[in-house]
């Protein structure tokens, strides 16, 4: 599952991972257990650490009960997949492991004996749930205890005006005026409602969407959410409005349901199973807009946007933070997230970047998403620029503030150009990488710069120039200038001081201990899994690489082995330093950024693509002396004046001339 992203920052994912075979329901037996893994991230309050996400999971093909792992998944067949977020997609099995759902949190025991072994590549990628388009119903549940009178602070009428703009003062921007304006319609929200003639007991329990969830236990701080999940299942189901068979809400009552805890229940604000129905809110975060919006955005499969390394900072999207405030901002997703959840269908351009050759130059327009009713079907608000051989793509969207996206936090009124990946739906951490006014470029692959911002008829367009090296200004056509003349040869160079040691920012044996990356391992490198020479073009919050080569964790640490080791990259592949750079055996240290290259060469020195080290600049050949001037032509023999000739005919043809002349008649 997955929680919400306050300051300060954190991460969560969500990924499925198959046992093979299956015993979740009678405990002290050795078996092999299977279940399907949900990432859960828990999320401290503003001025707490961010913390690694913890895997639970939950019976395969179903939603529920969820289990809890007891210890935790050994932690070299963690590192052995990349990390934790890295098991999407992979198939496992626990060997002699045991499962109980006898306690109050259903657990799965891994004994000492057990092993677990994988079966396929961890692909990293989940799939996105297709539930963003159409008619969807949500339940909202109060939790509240009726043996120690424990409830949320938020009141029926106040869910009912903040999630569906009901009650009796309905909030303007709520959940379902936002998905439906977000979306161009594409989804519909509806109070979750039992249909006519179901005579379940929950049904009367039910107003508007919102219901009272009555649990006989104790909610009071400390107690266990995962405990108290269960409990509402339960509840749930003995209201006929739950399917224990498949952990699924009844579908004819609801699609999806927010649980509201009383206060301080849990130290996340809010979290999220990713493609799933059940989101989880701490008191007052179930009637913050941008709360619900980032939790059931992971519920529809969405994951995180960042900006500059912080995994939720891109606040030009719902993605990114949330905001403990009623009816704001009014703001939707990014590009890549709208495309994802296939809203904006018709007005999406895809451009490849190996359709574009050395010097060819594009224009295109860029329509604001928030006039879509006003453009015609092809006028583009969102354009996908494909960079197949980089792995990943660039989503270009302008974001207008206005109407239902005249809260946007950052990047307003500007082109935000978002990395997300290459085929969605994925669940894909996203980083927004450049927020573009006019004039301003990005240069990576394909170089985009806005040509202008204006206004036709109703409607703003902004002229944009993609190209893959184009030289001059790509946005008008003009003559080239001529060349200017070659200058001077410059005076000889004396010998530059010898470079500095070309050893990294840190002492590899001094600061080994001191500076660690996620996974415990010594100094986040550029080129940690790229060999030196090279480097990962985007970081990943803290780190740069999927995992690191064993000889590069902190216990094994081989300076040598980790230059050379081979890996692979957050995005994309390892990449050459360019000319100019360098990136010696080891590394260089690095953190919080979401772009990198290699340290440049000092003063003085230089180095060609690919160098793990820096040379000396070889002082410039001192100019070759001018060749001798070349002796003075000699002058050329005086002319022999001789006698003009004349005849009669010309004679006469000079006085018809002079006549002509004088005169200034034709004759």
């Amino acid at each position: 599952r997955n929680e919400l992203p306050a300051p300060p920052r954190g991460r969560a994912d969500s990924v499925a991972v198959m046992l093979r075979y299956l015993l979740l329901s009678v405990g002290n037996v050795a078996a092999d257990v299977t279940c399907e893994i949900v990432l859960r991230q828990k999320m401290n309050p503003p001025g707490g650490a961010a913390l690694l996400p913890e895997p639970v999971c939950v019976k395969p093909g179903t939603r529920g009960p969820v289990y809890e792992f007891s210890p935790s998944l050994p932690k070299a067949f963690v590192a052995s997949r990349g990390g934790v977020r890295q098991l999407g997609g992979t198939t496992v099995t626990i060997v002699g492991g045991n499962a109980s759902a006898e306690k109050s949190v259903p657990t799965v025991f891994i004994p000492a004996s057990a092993t677990v072994v994988a079966d396929g590549p961890a692909s990293g990628v989940q799939s996105l749930s297709a539930a963003a388009t159409g008619t969807k119903k949500v339940l909202v549940a109060r939790m509240r205890s009726t043996t120690h009178s424990q409830e949320p602070t938020p009141t029926i009428n106040d869910l009912k005006e903040r999630v569906f703009g009901m009650g009796i003062s309905p909030v303007a921007v709520n959940f379902k005026s936002q998905s439906a304006a977000c979306s161009e319609n594409d989804l519909i929200i509806e109070p979750g409602a039992c249909v006519s003639g179901n005579t379940a007991p929950g049904c009367a329990e039910i107003s508007d969407g919102v219901m009272n969830l009555d649990l006989d236990m104790d909610l009071s701080p400390g107690v266990n959410p995962s405990a108290v999940e269960t409990a509402a299942n339960a509840k749930l189901d003995a209201l006929g409005l739950y399917e224990a068979e498949t952990g699924l809400p009844d579908a004819a009552t609801a699609d999806y349901v927010m649980f509201l805890f009383p206060p301080d229940i849990s130290s996340s604000i809010a979290y999220a199973y990713i493609n799933s129905w059940n989101s989880y809110y701490s008191d007052e975060w179930g009637g913050y807009v941008s709360a619900m919006f980032h939790e059931i955005g992971h519920n529809f499969g969405l994951a995180h946007s960042g900006e500059l390394g912080v995994e939720y900072g891109d606040q030009s999207s719902y993605m990114g933070y949330s905001y403990s405030s009623i009816g704001s901002p009014a703001m939707c997703y990014h590009g890549g997230q709208h495309r994802s959840l296939g809203w904006y269908s018709t007005h999406t351009t895809e451009i490849a970047a190996s359709d574009f050759v050395s010097g060819q130059n594009e224009l295109v327009n860029l329509f604001a998403f928030t006039d879509v009713q006003a453009l015609s079907a092809g006028d583009p608000v969102i354009i996908k620029l494909d960079v197949a051989n980089e792995g990943y793509a660039l989503y270009l969207q302008y974001n207008k503030a206005e109407a239902h996206n005249s809260g946007v936090v950052e990047s307003a009124n500007l082109v935000t150009v978002v990395q997300d990946a290459l085929n969605t739906p994925a669940y894909q951490q996203s980083w927004k990488v450049a927020s573009l006014g006019e004039g301003a470029s990005y240069d990576d692959n394909l170089r985009v710069k806005v040509c202008s911002l204006g206004v036709v008829g109703s409607v703003d367009v902004v002229r944009l120039s993609i190209s893959l090296d184009y030289i001059g200004d790509p946005c008008f056509t003009s003559p080239l200038s001529p060349p200017s003349p070659p200058s001077l040869p410059s005076p000889p160079l004396s010998p530059p001081s010898p470079p500095p040691p070309m050893a990294g920012r840190w002492s590899f044996t001094a600061d080994i201990n001191k500076v660690t990356n996620h996974w415990g391992s010594p100094l986040n490198k550029w080129n940690m899994c790229c060999g030196a020479g090279h480097y990962c073009q985007t970081c990943y919050a803290q780190s740069c690489c999927t995992g690191d080569p064993n000889c590069c964790q902190m216990e094994t640490y081989d300076e040598v082995c980790c230059g050379e080791a081979s890996g692979s990259c957050y995005w994309g592949s390892c990449k050459a330093c360019p000319a100019g750079t360098y990136s010696p055996p080891g590394g260089f240290y690095q953190r919080g950024v979401s772009s990198s290259t290699c340290p440049p060469c000092p003063a003085g020195t230089t180095s060609e693509e690919g160098a793990t080290n820096c040379s000396p600049l070889l002082p410039p050949s001192p100019p070759s002396p001018p060749s001798p001037s070349p002796p003075p032509p000699s002058p050329p023999p005086p002319l022999s004046l001789s006698k003009p000739r004349t005849s009669a005919g010309s004679t006469a043809f000079a006085s018809k001339f002079l006549a002509k002349v004088t005169d200034g008649k034709s004759k």
